[in-house]
Parts: structure tokens; C-alpha cells; sequence
């Protein structure tokens, strides 16, 4: 197998799981549920998205945050304007959290997020942020619960604005 071929198939692998349960969210496969997974675990979720993703990433920008509630697989895939995917994953965002200037300027971050899907061990939040004020990104978070921990392994968004 060619490494052109070996690359596509791992990203195959990696980008199709997160793809699918998107296009289920987009397609309303879920509406049915009324927002929330019925389980009582929409507080862990939630709490797993606020902490890594709103602060992690966010409100503080710490690396431990992201790593601890990101899974090690996490890909967010980014709609170009020329029509293309790419993605980032986890540890590349993590790298660019670790070398931007800890001294810039942070902007207000307000956010509301919602459960919008929940069975067993995988969901769905949607996410509205909004930064000094300005409703800058509307995210799709995907979450699997391994070993009692929900752990965010997707993100889809569109960005206002643009």
C-alpha cells in the first residue's frame, strides 16, 4: 500500500465515525429525543464539554483540560471555503494552545449548551459561543463514555460571520 493510501485510510477511520454521527444530528435521526439522553448523565456531559472544550480551550487555554477531557483520538473536521475537510487533532490543538503568547488579550466568553442526543454510551451537544459578545461558533461536540468518563472524540461547527 502506498503512504498516500495508508494516509487515506487512516484518516478514513478517524474522520468517518465523527462524519456519521454528525450528518444523524443534522438529519434529526435524533429529534425524537427531546434533548437529553434519558440516562441522567446530561450534567457529566455537559460538565466534560464546559470544562474541556468552554475552559479548556476557551476561558483558559490549558492544555491539562483539553487532554483530560478530550479523547486522544479527537479529530474536528474544518469546512473550507474552496469545499474542502481538513482536520486538527487533539494533540495538534493542544501544540497550538501551549505555544500561543500566555500574555494576549482573552476575549469574554459566554456560552449555552444543550444535550441533544444521549444513548448509552455516546452523545451529541450542541454548542452556542459567543465571544466579548459576538455569537462567533455554533459547534457539534461528540462524546463516548469510556471507563465511567464522557470524553469529546468529534467536533463539526460553523462559524458566524464569515
Amino acid at each position: 500500500m502506498t503512504d498516500r493510501a495508508s494516509l487515506d485510510l487512516v484518516l478514513l477511520r478517524r474522520v468517518l465515525p465523527v462524519l456519521l454521527l454528525s450528518l444523524c444530528v443534522a438529519s434529526g435521526a435524533w429529534a425524537h429525543m427531546d434533548g437529553g439522553g434519558g440516562d441522567g448523565d446530561d450534567a457529566a456531559i455537559l460538565a466534560a464539554v464546559e470544562n474541556g472544550y468552554v475552559r479548556g480551550i476557551h476561558v483558559e487555554s490549558d492544555a491539562d483540560l483539553v487532554r483530560t477531557h478530550f479523547h486522544p483520538s479527537f479529530v474536528m473536521l474544518i469546512s473550507r471555503p474552496d469545499g474542502t475537510v481538513t482536520h486538527l487533532s487533539r494533540d495538534e490543538w493542544v501544540e497550538r494552545i501551549e505555544g500561543a503568547d500566555p500574555n494576549r488579550e482573552r476575549p469574554e466568553i459566554r456560552h449555552e449548551a444543550k444535550v441533544i442526543g444521549a444513548v448509552g454510551d455516546a452523545a451529541v451537544v450542541r454548542l452556542e459561543l459567543w465571544r466579548d459578545g459576538v455569537h462567533t461558533f455554533t459547534d457539534f461536540l461528540s462524546l463516548y463514555r469510556q471507563d465511567g468518563d464522557w470524553k469529546i472524540v468529534g467536533k463539526t461547527f460553523h462559524r458566524h460571520g464569515r
